[in-house]
């Protein structure tokens, strides 16, 4: 016993105190972490001995030191000034969280539907409407749809024209595009282009830049207007889906330049709008949208409150031939309704200055713009002004 007593004491001389739960090499010996296992001793007399783990100064943490405390945000009781906020804010985050819930029958319905945006007008020039449509697409892509952006240029390509000094010639709101201006179009558009393109992939999309010259996307012909030439502008005869449809098969989002070439391969300049309508009946689009710089369809122009929310391709022709539409309306509205009567599903106009008009218009019961539909297309929760 003596013998023993002294090998203990010389052991707990020469070994420093070790804190783990595992195992632990103490010089001349080991230690488990099993209090019932004795330790097994050869001292350098040759005398084994074995020593109970309890007799060693050495205590077992009782968690392991090497693992880091967690802290999760709810690892205790929120305290009663963050439970005051809460509260405070209650009303906010069941609007949001309704939100939501009214927004999934949408999100259903048209669940890996192909929805064309025409992106123009003023939501072109202003960085935070320009930064919220983007949004707005990249939300409808992740929810499940799959949208195609065709966009214009118009006022950017006037203002470098100008800056070249260039002046630019309308007639019946489409420009006159000769050589110089046809150069500068196609310069300008494909800067707005990549652009767009850009500001999609910082969101986590991914998105590639087309023109209608890529892939002969866009074939078209030469357009006059009442026997007048006004140059390289062109009108399409022809769309090739095959690009467009391996984009968003591999789950990216097309964007779309307004250029397209005849069969000679010459450039042509194309109105945004007109390719927005080719593109989404080509394609079989569940959704067209313009977002342009006025609320939507008026009954009466002169009435704000006019406004119509649902309209049906009766009432639109009842509108157009009564002559209530007029100016840049009148051939947007026409393109809508042969977009309808040639399968597409429905058509938005849309105030392109209201933030997230897209989700507005999209996933609400009612909307902020007009839809024009067909009578089939009308859902249970809308009410058609006919």
């Amino acid at each position: 016993m003596k013998q023993s007593l002294a090998i203990l004491t010389e052991i707990q001389k020469r070994t420093p105190r070790v804190n783990s739960p595992w195992r632990a090499n103490l010089g001349s010996f080991t230690t488990d972490g099993d209090k019932s296992r004795p330790v097994n001793h050869k001292s350098p007399t040759g005398i084994s001995v074995s020593i109970p783990w309890r007799l060693f100064p050495i205590k077992p943490p009782t968690t392991n030191p090497l693992r880091k405390p967690h802290n999760l945000p709810f690892a205790t009781p929120p305290p009663p000034e963050r439970m005051y906020t809460i509260m405070e804010h209650m009303d906010q985050i069941l609007m949001k969280a309704q939100t939501l819930i009214e927004a999934l029958p949408y999100i259903q319905k048209f669940n890996n539907k192909k929805v064309v945006v025409k992106y123009g007008g003023s939501a072109m020039l202003d960085e935070n409407l320009q930064l919220n449509v983007i949004k707005d697409v990249a939300l409808l892509k992740l929810v499940g749809m799959q949208p195609i952006i065709v966009h214009g240029g118009g006022k950017e390509i006037t203002k470098w024209l100008s800056l070249l000094g260039h002046e630019s010639k309308f007639i019946e709101g489409l420009r006159v595009t000769d050589e110089q201006t046809m150069e500068v179009a196609e310069m300008v558009l494909g800067k707005v282009n990549k652009n767009l393109v850009q500001m999609v992939e910082k969101l986590g999309v991914k998105a590639v830049g087309i023109s209608g010259k890529d892939g002969s996307t866009l074939k078209v012909e030469k357009r006059t207007v009442n026997g007048q030439d006004i140059g390289f502008v062109g009108t399409i005869k022809e769309v090739n889906v095959d690009l467009i449809n391996t984009l968003i098969d591999n789950n990216f989002v097309p964007v779309i330049a307004p250029i397209g070439v005849d069969d000679d391969y010459q450039n042509y300049n194309i109105n945004a709008d007109d390719v927005a309508c080719a593109v989404a009946t080509a394609i079989g689009a569940e959704k067209l949208a313009f977002l342009t710089d006025i609320e939507g369809v008026y009954s009466d122009p002169k009435d704000k409150s006019s406004l119509i929310s649902v309209l049906t391709l009766d009432k639109a022709d009842e509108l157009l031939e009564g002559g209530f539409i007029g100016g840049g309306m009148l051939p947007k509205l026409k393109n809508c309704v042969d977009a309808v009567r040639n399968g597409v599903s429905r058509v938005h106009i849309l105030d392109g200055r209201i933030e997230h008009c897209l989700l507005l218009e999209f996933f609400t019961n009612r909307g902020i713009g007009t839809a024009i539909i067909n009578k089939e297309s009308i859902f249970e929760n809308e009410t058609a002004n006919n």
